[in-house]
């Protein structure tokens, strides 16, 4: 009796056990998204002062990124614009091609022929800015990257966009890049050497 006694007591105490863990295993159970966004994100511009500010966050030294720019917030600055002028010819790592074109806010057809990207301008309704894309090239390590974008529209009023970064030296490892912006080129030997110039991609 005393040895039915004591496996009777045992089965209790797995059964208590093994229920105890379903519950466990049901609440930590793995929860999947119904859909998942593939979309390509924007860096998203900040409002200081009277500009605009694009953080780019941390990037490597020696490198090529490509950046996309949403211009909603722009616009916000030209409320009763249509075509804006982008202009980087001021600036130094962060480049437009050409280095001035124009973005248009509003357009009738888009298979038009002034619709078209003649001049390698973005053109977009209200509903559906373009994002602004930029190249942006660290040419050398550890330094706080800084360049000014000048926008104006047909009565010459301005607005600045302020591109910022902080750029890693060649022994701090791989920093995560933020949404909107993509390595698209690097030198295979960083060098770091201050006097030795960099030679492009």
């Amino acid at each position: 009796r005393r040895f039915i006694g004591f496996f009777r007591k045992r089965d209790m105490e797995g059964k208590k056990i093994s229920k105890k863990a379903g519950k466990h295993n049901k609440k930590k159970s793995i929860q999947f998204a119904d859909s998942v966004d593939f979309s390509t994100k924007s860096v998203a511009l900040k409002i200081v002062g009277k500009g605009l500010v694009a953080n780019l966050g941390f990037l490597l030294p020696y490198c090529k990124y490509s950046v996309d720019i949403d211009t909603k917030d722009i616009w916000k600055a030209f409320p009763n614009s249509t075509t804006l002028t982008v202009s980087t010819a001021t600036c130094v790592y962060a480049k437009t091609n050409p280095a001035k074109l124009s973005i248009e806010k509003k357009i009738k057809n888009n298979n038009s022929p002034s619709a078209k990207n003649k001049n390698n301008n973005s053109s977009s309704t209200k509903d559906n800015p373009p994002h602004l894309s930029l190249v942006v090239v660290t040419s050398t390590e550890r330094f706080e990257l800084k360049d000014v974008i000048e926008i104006s529209d047909e009565s010459k009023k301005k607005c600045i966009i302020t591109v910022t970064a902080k750029v890693f030296s060649a022994t701090q490892g791989t920093p995560l890049l933020k949404d909107g912006v993509v390595c698209v080129g690097k030198r295979k030997d960083l060098q770091t050497d201050v006097e030795t110039d960099f030679e492009g991609f």
